[in-house]
């Protein structure tokens, strides 16, 4: 128990007491609320949504998505040698695939949309690629279209989630709000 607190000394008068505060900072790891303009931009920075406070959660998602998938435009996208040919990230992906988002630090894409919802939406069918540790061969553009799959994949779970997310008048939190104020009225 002494553990989680710090022994705290003090002299008054030349007598010592002693006594233990608390210590947030030892006690078991709980997410740290944090402000959300700091949120970062670049996805090999990002922490997993689990880690942020429960309570902030779903604004951080809701944030994440409107700012849209991290697509610097202007930028030089490195060349790498794949087989025998030098390749790099194609801009205009960014087009074709509106979830899509780049890396500069890691010269790898990931999904937006798959990185919001990855901890809740269950089975994800080879997601993680695109959400933890990044797709770079770009000479395999059909990875993109695997990745999408067919409407019940995992991908399309998490797409119809960051839509609905925007959609906050529609979850089940704000109907039972709207019908307690309604209860309240009626009782009032």
């Amino acid at each position: 128990m002494k553990r989680y607190f710090k022994r705290n000394i003090s002299s008054v008068d030349g007598e010592t007491s002693s006594q233990y505060i608390s210590q947030p900072s030892l006690a078991p790891s709980m997410p740290i609320k944090i402000d959300i303009i700091d949120l970062p931009s670049e996805p090999a920075n990002r922490k997993r949504i689990l880690d942020y406070d429960p309570n902030q959660r779903e604004e951080i998602k809701r944030l994440y998505w409107q700012r849209g998938p991290c697509q610097p435009g202007g930028h030089l996208f490195p060349q790498k040698v794949i087989g025998s040919k030098e390749r790099c990230f194609v801009f205009t992906w960014f087009k074709e695939y509106h979830w899509l988002e780049y890396s500069v630090k890691a010269d790898k894409v990931y999904c937006l949309c798959c990185y919001l919802f990855r901890d809740i939406v269950g089975n994800q069918g080879g997601s993680e690629t695109f959400v933890s540790s990044g797709f770079s061969i770009w000479s395999k553009k059909k990875r993109f279209d695997t990745h999408v799959g067919d409407i019940t994949s995992f991908h399309h779970r998490a797409l119809q989630k960051c839509e609905d997310l925007m959609k906050p008048k529609q979850s089940i939190a704000y109907v039972f709000q709207r019908q307690s104020e309604r209860d309240k009225l009626l009782d009032s």
